[in-house]
């Protein structure tokens, strides 16, 4: 996380924990992280603990020494990257980097990760000796030389902080480093006596990061670094540059990415696998996401900052509305600037004061924002939904939208969105329909729009086309604002009639979260049929033991059977001691199920994928993630421009679709069908995507495919068959 139009001053931060949190981290860094973090491990390993920033304690960790089998004497250095996790590596007592453990938390559903010097280096500290006087020469640990002596070369480059980067020695037949005589002359200090340790990172490939830590156990940064706030850097010689020639398909909005130039590999061999650098242009500074291929020779810069900067003038405009006021982050600064500049007119006509509460709005969502997952992506489709809720202006309400699209066998589209309130600050009587819910329906609204509530009564408020607002939500909800606690759930039946569930937050049961239930009369106990209740699908620490927790008070046999909207019919079992739905075996942990109760054992289920929740089991991630709904066993693709290009190298299946593509082996291939034909496309994969490689153009050619053609694939033999429905963006309009 950053400040818009000031230098990057969180990226790669890092300090060194025995005891706690230093106090001079804590007052920098410290309000810019939630009360509750992710500590990852290299092995893929996640924690989730309490951060007490008055304290500069990080609480939870007993599983953590437990599983690690940490006896103490060993360091934990913390790594923060600006976003809501910190990177954790463990130093043993013999000061070198540990061999991690082939595990991962009991919540988890992942496989560990190995863990090699390639991916990431490997890690040693020194201790600086006050009473000595300066040696050019130190003496790595044995597990160290034993790890990676055997690669480790002979004039080693070494690089630090700030991009200066000088030769050093190594001698196998003693061990040593000859580096640190060198390191002062760089830094322009007599010795190293002002500092407490050295940390020493090698890559692998011939190249040493050396980090400094004073007393305080935090990084010394200097002029020049990627978290340094010093403006006097101008004079400071670069140890490289690297130029990009802007492509047209940079500016696309859906672009992943930018390539650097083989050209510049030794500029990018100095760069971890997952890095950040910091661009600087006048008074403007941005942090943009360096990554590595998976095959390593290429380095590509990711991130939605990198679109914005290669927009120019939109990005200066956005430092300059920002900057002074409220830390956003940049992967939605440009949205948020966006819908500023759109409604001008309301902003130049209302006080400081108007503006203030927006931005403090603004920074309690991103407050909250630690159960979405930092990507890009991700935040992407999050952005656009908090720019629906901005723009209900004054008086005005913070909310996030979420937008979902089923489609049966016929054709037919049942739309169905979703509204979480968060916050509301002033009473407010019109609510903004989400764009792509417009985009199908909007000219098919009435003037007068009526809601069936779950009670059986019939309520109608206005729709303004021209604002695509609804007008008096307030006397549909019976009250004067919505509550943070509230979850709706829209059903669009079409001619204006809308089918209304409202959902309160009745009761958080530790690391499990329910929305209350609803009644669909007037009056019904809790052992009618017809309520409904919204729940979180977890893990009991295998990959086949899903489960949702019901509320309590209502009858249900231990057997039970939950029917989706596309027929598809699954068996679970229930269990009246612990209130939990177990046996989903197909659902993904943290998805969503909204059940409604039919008959004996009886449930309706409509399932909503959680895109930002990653992080969070507790009840933020109903009140505060987004939901995107998703088909087990449908993927959809919207064909693009560049999807027809006759050189195209291959399709993104999006990664919504993650529980259908989970399944799928590298090199295989998909057999779709459509109206009598058949097609085998292959499948590759690049680190976490899925593409449709070839024979794909000739795919393309034979549908007549068009730009905004939404392919929509159904599973009709597991796991890679699929009957193929195209739907045209001719026949939409």
């Amino acid at each position: 996380m950053k400040s818009l139009g000031a230098p990057l001053s969180a990226a790669g931060r890092r300090a060194i924990a025995p005891q706690g949190i230093p106090s001079v981290f804590c007052s920098k860094y410290g309000n810019r992280l939630s009360g509750s973090v992710h500590v990852i491990v290299r092995n893929g390993y996640r924690l989730p603990v309490e951060f007490d920033c008055s304290k500069g304690n990080l609480k939870g960790f007993l599983n953590f020494f437990k599983h690690f089998n940490l006896k103490g004497g060993e360091m934990l250095l913390f790594e923060y990257y600006g976003r809501y996790d910190l990177n954790v590596y463990i130093i043993g007592s013999h000061c070198s980097e540990i061999e991690y453990p082939h595990i991962v938390h009991h919540l988890q559903t992942c496989h560990p990760r190995i863990v090699t010097l390639g991916n990431g280096g490997w890690r040693f500290i020194w201790f600086v000796d006050p009473s000595s006087s300066l040696v050019d020469e130190i003496e790595p640990p044995t597990p160290f030389i034993e790890r990676c002596g055997s690669t480790f070369p002979r004039w080693p480059e070494i690089a630090l902080n700030n991009g200066k980067v000088f030769c050093g020695s190594y001698s196998r037949e003693t061990g040593k480093i000859s580096c640190l005589r060198s390191m002062c002359d760089v830094l322009g200090v007599a010795d190293l006596k002002p500092f407490y340790m050295l940390l020493f990172t090698y890559n692998g490939v011939g190249l040493v990061n050396v980090s400094v830590f004073d007393e305080n156990l935090c990084e010394v940064l200097y002029p020049g670094s990627a978290t340094c706030t010093d403006e006097s850097v101008d004079g400071l010689d670069r140890a490289s540059s690297f130029q990009i020639t802007i492509q047209p398909c940079h500016m696309l909005s859906y672009c992943y990415g930018v390539d650097i130039s083989t050209q510049y590999k030794d500029l990018c061999n100095r760069l971890d696998r997952i890095d950040y650098i910091n661009v600087k242009y006048g008074d403007f500074s941005w942090r943009l996401q360096v990554k590595k291929r998976s095959d390593r020779k290429r380095t590509t810069i990711n991130g939605g900052e990198l679109i914005a900067l290669l927009k120019g003038e939109e990005v200066m405009h956005v430092g300059q509305t920002s900057r002074q006021r409220v830390d956003l982050p940049a992967s939605y600064a440009s949205d948020t600037s966006k819908f500023l500049d759109d409604t001008a007119a309301s902003l130049d006509g209302h006080s400081k004061a108007f503006v203030d509460k927006v931005e403090g709005m603004i920074k309690e969502i991103d407050e909250q924002s630690a159960i979405w997952k930092g990507k890009v992506t991700e935040m992407k489709k999050q952005v656009w939904e908090l720019e629906i809720g901005l723009s209900s202006v004054y008086p005005f309400e913070l909310q996030l939208s979420v937008y979902i699209m089923e489609m049966a066998e016929n054709g037919a589209l049942f739309p169905r969105f979703c509204r979480i309130m968060t916050v509301t600050t002033e009473e407010s009587n019109k609510m903004v329909l989400p764009p792509p819910f417009l985009h199908y329906f909007a000219d098919g609204l009435p003037t007068n729009v009526k809601f069936h509530m779950t009670d059986g009564s019939d309520k109608s408020i206005i729709y303004k086309k021209q604002k695509k607002k609804l007008y008096g939500v307030r006397g549909v909800f019976g009250s004067p604002r919505f509550d943070r606690d509230v979850c709706t759930v829209f059903n669009y039946m079409g001619n204006g009639t809308f089918q209304l569930y409202v959902f309160n937050q009745k009761y958080d049961d530790g690391n499990t979260a329910c929305m209350g239930f609803t009644s669909l009369r007037n009056g019904a106990d809790n052992h009618s049929f017809g309520w409904k209740f919204v729940s979180c699908c977890l893990s009991a620490g295998t990959c086949d033991a899903g489960f949702v927790k019901v509320p309590p008070g209502h009858v249900i046999p231990p057997e039970v059977n939950i029917t989706l909207p596309n027929g598809q019919r699954f068996a679970a079992a229930y269990c009246s001691r612990r209130r939990l739905i177990h046996g989903l075996r197909i659902f993904h942990i943290r998805d969503m199920l909204m059940l409604t109760y039919r008959a004996e054992g009886e449930f309706d289920g409509v399932l909503f994928d959680q895109g930002g929740g990653e992080k969070s089991y507790s009840a933020y991630a109903f009140r505060f993630g987004a939901m995107v709904g998703i088909s087990w066993d449908q993927f959809k693709i919207e064909v693009q421009p560049f999807h027809l290009y006759q050189y195209c190298h291959g399709i993104d299946i999006p990664a919504d679709y993650k529980c259908c593509t989970d399944r799928w082996s590298p090199s295989q291939y998909l057999t779709v069908s459509h109206e009598g034909n058949f097609w085998f496309l292959q499948l590759r994969k690049f680190g976490r995507r899925w593409k449709i490689g070839g024979g794909w153009v000739r795919f393309s050619q034979v549908l007549r495919l068009s730009v905004g053609d939404v392919l929509v694939f159904d599973m009709n033999a597991p796991p890679l068959g699929f009957s193929l429905c195209v739907y045209r963006i001719a026949e939409r309009y």
